[in-house]
């Protein structure tokens, strides 16, 4: 059993409703969650032993946002997540969150449970993005509002978004 089929078969035993899409000969998994903010949308690519759990495409950023989008990301980075991290993919300007995961011998179940609960970053901490986006907030400013309560068991994924 391929890496890609291990990671399915554990999102099923936890519930979570996926699609399995194919890209160019390769497979990979596609989950969509309702955020408390926006909708938000995972991709899982598999290549042995390195498993990598991205929200790839959150927010385009304009150039004159730029540098306060990557200091926020840097300062959640650095002091706010434990699991994963923010970045400005530097070739299309969209900020994505992502989380490789090591597994030599196979994702097990608690791996994938915990990139499914990292992925709660992402919803967690988009307000903040979206001030420094476009309402033109400082990192600073922006990280002083109140993040939604963390209530430790991730976003709700399905497909219905």
């Amino acid at each position: 059993m391929g890496t890609i089929d291990q990671v399915a078969e554990h999102l099923t035993t936890l519930g979570l409703i996926f699609q399995r899409v194919g890209d160019d000969g390769l497979e990979y998994i596609r989950i969509s969650f309702n955020g408390e903010n926006v909708p938000y949308h995972l991709r899982i690519d598999a290549n042995d032993p390195l498993i990598v759990v991205a929200a790839p495409g959150l927010a385009t950023v304009p150039p004159n946002r730029r540098d306060e989008v990557v200091r926020l990301a840097n300062h959640l980075n650095a002091t706010r997540l434990r699991l994963g991290c923010f970045f400005v993919d530097p070739t299309r300007q969209r900020l994505v969150f992502e989380l490789p995961i090591l597994a030599p011998e196979g994702p097990s179940r608690a791996q994938v449970q915990m990139a499914m609960a990292a992925a709660g970053a992402v919803d967690r901490y988009f307000p903040a993005f979206a001030r420094v986006l476009w309402s033109g907030s400082s990192a600073e400013a922006a990280l002083a509002e109140p993040a939604p309560a963390d209530d430790g068991e991730g976003p709700s994924f399905d497909l219905a978004v």
